[in-house]
Parts: structure tokens; sequence; C-alpha cells
């Protein structure tokens, strides 16, 4: 073989490399989340313009060749890992790296956003870790937690028994007088059918009612509490079984002629 075979294969390969890095940072800037690839050799030779944005690295800090631990080092030292020894969070990711694991974790960062950080291993060696600002979805689930609670507290202290199930009349929630009536777990009520709580004769007697109800029909009536002890039933008390939200059907199964649902469209289920 000539020198000149050997200049001519190289060139080839070279403009093949160099098509194979610019189709993979073409891909890679078109992704939303923060990406940056790891060689076997544990040096960074890819990443696009999000994950640069979102660590605010500074120009000249992330190139091709640079060994990840100095990226992990830089972020020990700004905090990005929170308190605790530089030397020794740095090694902790590099093992992680090495351990082959794929990885899956939040982080919680000093400006009080949050990233969904994911690291897998590449089938040649190699590490790819992409990062999603997660923050605006965890405060739509702490909002959701509070308005939880505030339901609850507000349920807790009306003078009635509430049960809210599903379309296929499964439990999702009960307040406090509904649990204490039955005898039930409200915290383990969740997912569990109505025919474990009521008895067979109980059930018979409600579920023309509530198949109604499913059907989008508000539906009244009247039956008694039982008793555990054979003591005489309770007066008859009213019920009232409301549709909650069409586009995700719920019964409402509140034993009570003095309740106004939450989320009801109907307005009051009994009388006022």
């Amino acid at each position: 073989m000539q020198i000149g075979d050997i200049v001519t294969i190289v060139d080839e390969a070279s403009q093949a490399l160099r098509f194979n890095r610019s189709l993979l940072q073409s891909t890679i800037e078109n992704i939303s989340m923060g990406i940056s690839v790891v060689d076997q050799q544990m040096r960074i030779v890819a990443w696009n313009r999000r994950y640069i944005e979102m660590f605010n690295y500074p120009d000249g800090l992330v190139c091709v060749g640079r060994p990840i631990e100095d990226i992990f080092r830089y972020n020990a030292r700004h905090g990005e890992y929170g308190d605790g020894d530089i030397e020794a969070s740095v090694k902790a990711r590099l093992d992680a790296i090495r351990s082959g694991d794929n990885q899956a974790y939040e982080r919680h960062r000093q400006n009080g956003t949050v990233l969904e950080i994911r690291g897998n291993t590449m089938p040649n060696g190699g590490f790819v870790n992409t990062y999603m600002d997660i923050t605006d979805h965890k405060e739509v689930q702490e909002a959701l937690r509070e308005s939880e609670q505030n339901i609850r507290i507000y349920t807790d202290n009306v003078p009635v028994l509430i049960a809210y199930l599903n379309n296929d009349q499964y439990y999702q929630f009960v307040n406090k007088s509904y649990a204490q009536t039955f005898g039930i777990d409200r915290h383990n009520i969740a997912g569990m059918h109505c025919t474990s709580v009521l008895s067979e004769e109980e059930y018979k007697q409600r579920l023309p009612y509530i198949k109604a109800a499913v059907a989008g029909e508000r539906q009244r009536f009247e039956t008694q509490l039982p008793t555990k002890d054979g003591s005489p039933a309770m007066p008859r008390l009213p019920i009232s079984l409301t549709l909650a939200i069409r586009r995700d059907p719920r019964v409402l199964h509140p034993l009570s002629g003095h309740y106004r649902a939450p989320a009801c469209r109907t307005g009051p289920a009994g009388n006022q």
C-alpha cells in the first residue's frame, strides 16, 4: 500500500467522523432538555446549548476532550451538589459512571429549581446524561397536595358522611365521619370497591341509583345506616348521588341532606 492510499483512507475516515459528530450535534441541539455525552475515557465529547444554559458554564469550560471530572469539580465548587466535601462529591459521581448502572434522581438546586437527572450507559462504553427542569411540575404537585389538604379539612368539619367513588365504584376518598361510621381506615380506602364496605343487601339497594348517577342523573333516596352490634338502625337518612365531573365520571356518595360537593356542577346535593 502506497503512502497516498494511506492518506486517502485517513482523510475519508476523518470526513466520516466529522459527519457523524455533526449529525449527533444537530440531533441533540433540537432536544429541549440538557444533554451531555461522556466517552469510555471519561471525557466529554458532546453536549447541547441547553446543558450550558442550565448550569451557566463559562466559555471554554465545556469542550471536546475535557475530563468530566473537571466539570464535576466545577459544579461542586459552585454548590451544585450542596454542602459537603468537594472531592468526595466528585468521586461519588465518577464512581457512579464507572459502575455502569443507569441513574435516575432529582436534584434540588440552590436557586430553587429542581432537575430530573437521568444517566444511561452506552453499549460500547460511555455515558449519556439528560437534565430536565421539572420545577413547574413540582410546584403543581405541591399545589395539588395543598388543595387536597384543604378539601380534607373542609370535609372533615361538616356534619355529613361523604364518600367519593370513581366510575367503576371504587373508593377514592371518604371523610372522617364516613370512615368512623363504617369502621374503615380512610387512609387505605382508595382503590377498594364499595362492596367491601357495603353489605350485599345495601349494595343491591343502591346499585340502581349509582348507575343512574354515573349516567348523569342526580339521585336522591333514603336508607338506614347499618349497625355492627345488631342494635336498632339509625333513622332513615337522605342520600344524594351526583356525577361530579363529566370528563372523568365519578360518583359522589354522601349520606346527608346537607352537603355541597366542591367539584360538583349541579350545586347543593340535598335540602338546604
